[in-house]
């Protein structure tokens, strides 16, 4: 029997179908690594080099008279370690010295500026004694002394034939005028009292070959000692003296012996301090009398960081005494403060003898005393007004009590050098203080006595015929 029906194929399971993917592209092929390689090693190349040029420092040129056997390699110190090297040394075009070029650390570029100072280290045999030792055996080297922080930069410099004299900052240049040239050099000592307090810094003949100049600079601690009527002298050598009594010989100090110097002496009378760049005499030998002069002069960091508001007040009081009407006046200093003037009561009220009309000129203005201030040391004016041109009042905060005897500076005439008060030259175990041993003038009377330790105006310094005191402030007037 036949039949019109197909066969039904058999049915499958759903089989997974197999997805034909296009080949994956690698991120790099092996001919873009080829080109990576070489690319990168460029560029780090330049990146080192651009660091390496900006860290190269910089080159400076210096010329000297004569190179001394420097070369290159040599190296330029400062602080005793390496800055930089010599990378070259050459005669000038005019053959008239040496051209040295040296390379800076970049660290060290702050040293090429205007007012910085380059010699050669090599042995040299002063009087004043021995450097560059360690130059016998070995190399010679460059040395610098930098010049101030805000000068303008430089890099061409001409250097020193000799290493330059150290000067510290504030010191006091004066210069010295001689008939001839003597025992002082450059580095030689400048002495007061046989004690170093500066030193010569040159010592050449003036620009009109009439006299010999020399420079010398105090040290600023000492500054103060040098008024305008101070004397210098040379000292150094021996001094042989042949009596009755026997020999006595006299060395001012072996290095003035080997090398010179110069001495000075302020008499006690004092006067203007002396500003920088000024004049003075060069004697070849002292007077008798200055080497007996022994005024009281503030020496130290102290005696140069004074308040420069203190600025005390000088007042003349004027009255009429006795049935002729003689006048009579006493003057003295005052401290203006916030409460009015302070100063001797002597000063500020009426006297005992004197008339109806008893007048104090401060400034200038005329006061009318009328008050009896006979059984007080110290008074304090109250005013309706600071005087015009009064400096400012000194503040309160200042002013303060003291008990034992301290190192104390008196201040009167802004013109004149302050007055040093020892605590080995004040008596008493409270105040008032008597000063002993000291000369005081009575154009001192009123003047300010400050702690030299804080600056604060412990008393008040009180001169008569008798004696010499501190006065202490009143407690009232005391913060």
């Amino acid at each position: 029997m036949t039949t019109n029906e197909t066969p039904t194929e058999p049915q499958r399971e759903d089989v997974p179908e197999a997805v034909i993917l296009p080949p994956r592209k690698r991120s790099f092929s092996s001919a873009s690594v080829a080109v990576f390689i070489p690319i990168m090693a460029i560029l780090f190349a330049a990146w080192y080099g651009v660091r390496a040029w900006d860290q190269r420092g910089l080159e400076i040129d210096i010329h000297f008279a004569d190179g001394h056997g420097i070369k290159a390699g040599d190296s330029l110190r400062f602080h005793g370690i390496s800055v930089g090297q010599v990378k070259s040394v050459t005669l000038d075009r005019k053959l008239e010295g040496v051209d040295v070029q040296v390379q800076l650390m970049e660290s060290s570029r702050a040293l090429a500026k205007t007012g910085s100072r380059y010699w050669i280290v090599r042995p040299r045999v002063e009087f004043a004694g021995i450097t560059g030792l360690d130059t016998v055996l070995g190399a010679h080297y460059l040395n610098v002394s930098p010049g101030p922080k805000d000068a303008a930069p430089r890099q061409s410099f001409t250097g020193l034939e000799e290493p330059p004299v150290d000067v510290a900052p504030g010191s006091l240049e004066l210069v010295l005028e001689a008939t001839v040239r003597g025992s002082a050099r450059r580095g030689s000592p400048v002495t007061w009292r046989r004690t170093p307090v500066g030193q010569v810094l040159s010592a050449e003949l003036s620009s009109d070959a009439r006299v010999v100049e020399v420079r010398i600079a105090i040290r600023p601690e000492y500054a103060s000692l040098v008024l305008e009527n101070s004397r210098f002298f040379e000292v150094g050598g021996l001094s042989l003296d042949v009596g009755i009594g026997g020999m006595q010989l006299e060395v001012e100090s072996l290095e003035a012996l080997l090398s010179g110097g110069v001495a000075f002496a302020t008499p006690d009378k004092g006067g203007k301090a002396a500003t920088a760049n000024a004049r003075f005499t060069l004697y070849g030998e002292p007077k008798e009398e200055w080497l007996e002069w022994r005024p009281a002069l503030a020496i130290g960091t102290a005696a140069q960081t004074g308040d420069s508001a203190l600025l005390p007040i000088r007042g003349k009081l004027s009255w009429e005494e006795g049935m002729f009407n003689r006048n009579k006046d006493r003057k003295g200093w005052m401290l203006l403060l916030e409460a009015g003037l302070l100063g001797p009561a002597d000063l500020l009220g009426k006297p005992e003898d004197a008339g109806d009309e008893v007048e104090l000129d401060v400034l200038g203005e005329t006061i009318s005393i009328e008050r009896d201030l006979a059984d007080q040391e110290l008074a304090v004016l109250a005013l309706t007004a600071a005087p015009a041109g009064a400096p400012l009042p000194w503040p309160k905060s200042r002013l303060r009590g003291a008990t034992v005897p301290e190192d104390c500076i008196a201040t009167g005439d802004p013109e004149k050098a302050p007055t040093a008060l020892a605590a080995s030259h004040l008596s008493g175990d409270t105040m008032p203080w008597i000063v002993k041993d000291l000369e005081v003038g009575e154009s001192w009377h009123g003047a300010v006595v400050t702690s030299r330790a804080t600056g604060d105006v412990v008393g008040i310094l009180i001169v008569t015929e008798d004696e010499v005191r501190v006065a202490p402030l009143p407690a009232a007037l005391l913060p």
